[in-house]
């Protein structure tokens, strides 16, 4: 996302998109540089590049030092296929193909490399521990919204999922104490998403956001913060689908249950094959 918006120097001043340019063409510089450092590679100043760190949503210069090399590391290790364009026009179907498939594996490679192990011990104990799970997300993350749910279900978990706003509003209000409350939006400023984790926040409701960008309005707002890293654009203007971003978080939220199931695998394992069982003894419909 940081890197994405570095490209795109959007609103930026011609000596921030000077910065921006040297950041992208050399960030392996910019892991042990101090912000005086910085303003002598890109013959700025400070404080220009504490604008420019602020511009990009983050506190200052050290915040974004520390996001910004995480992207950039990240970027290194992956195959080069663009997020928002990942194939062209004069590809062939394989060609196609071939290059949905690496972008899947590197939106997965940035998730897991953006986990933290004591942040997941949080997150999982709460998950745990609640009575109920709400999922808030709209557009193209209810579907694998849906599927988190359909997953927890057959464990004997009790998950809110629904397309309708007002619904998820009304879940919002009615968030018990001991709820997990999770919010998904890409670019963490989807207006709805934030009203309720402002909401949620209000009412002293745990809350876990899971967004691209770690200094958004939700970020800011949650509790924990898990990061995607898909490196793709929020606005449908610059890209084909939401392809990479629609991977990392059906897999962020794979890993959340498969988390939970591991907590106590032998009773989820039961549990998940006795539900099987009473299906397929009182109902048509076992799938």
């Amino acid at each position: 996302m940081i890197l994405e918006r570095l490209k795109e120097c959007d609103g930026f001043s011609k000596t921030e998109c000077i910065i921006a340019r040297y950041l992208l063409e050399n960030g392996s510089t910019v892991r042990d540089a101090s912000v005086e450092r910085l303003a002598e590679f890109t013959e700025s100043s400070p404080a220009t590049i504490v604008r420019l760190c602020k511009k990009l949503g983050a506190q200052g210069y050290r915040d974004f030092r520390v996001a910004f090399v995480a992207e950039w590391e990240q970027s290194r290790h992956s195959v080069r296929i663009d997020a928002n364009m990942p194939f062209d026009r004069d590809d062939s179907y394989e060609q196609v193909a071939w290059k949905l498939g690496n972008l899947a594996a590197n939106a997965i490679n940035n998730a897991i490399s953006g986990f933290d192990q004591q942040q997941v011990d949080r997150v999982v104990k709460i998950l745990a521990d609640s009575d109920v799970v709400n999922v808030f997300t709209v557009g193209t993350s209810i579907p694998a919204a849906l599927d988190f749910k359909t997953k927890l279900v057959r464990i004997g978990r009790q998950v809110n999922v629904d397309q309708d706003a007002f619904v998820q509003r009304g879940y919002a209000i009615s968030a018990p104490a001991h709820s997990c409350n999770i919010l998904i939006s890409l670019s963490g400023e989807t207006e709805m998403i934030v009203s309720y984790a402002r909401i949620l926040q209000a009412r002293g409701r745990h809350t876990l956001a899971i967004t691209a960008d770690p200094f958004s309005r939700l970020a800011s707002i949650c509790d924990e913060v898990i990061c995607l890293n898909s490196n793709e654009s929020d606005s449908f203007s610059r890209k084909i689908e939401t392809f990479s971003s629609f991977d990392a978080t059906h897999f962020v939220l794979d890993c959340l249950y498969s988390w939970l199931f591991q907590t106590d695998y032998d009773r989820n394992m039961r549990h998940a094959r006795e539900s099987q069982r009473t299906l397929m003894e009182l109902t048509s419909d076992s799938r």
